[in-house]
């Protein structure tokens, strides 16, 4: 999933095993990913880590105050 937005949002969410359980404690981390065009007309990707949370008991989870093109 790809977003662009220009101001500053939250993510919120619930981390679900395949069966529609919550994960309770699970590791949730937001990374940005960026794709630069080199000279030879490739690609190269790059990616950092901008934060982490640990989902609550019901696998719930939130980025708050997530920075505009992240």
């Amino acid at each position: 999933m790809t977003l662009r937005l220009s101001q500053a949002f939250a993510i919120t969410g619930i981390v679900r095993v395949k069966g529609g359980a919550p994960v309770a404690d699970a590791e949730v981390t937001l990374t940005k990913r960026t794709t630069t065009t080199k000279p030879d007309g490739g690609t190269e990707e790059d990616s950092d880590q901008i934060d982490s949370e640990t989902a609550d008991s019901d696998g719930r989870f939130a980025f708050k105050d997530v920075p505009a093109g992240t």
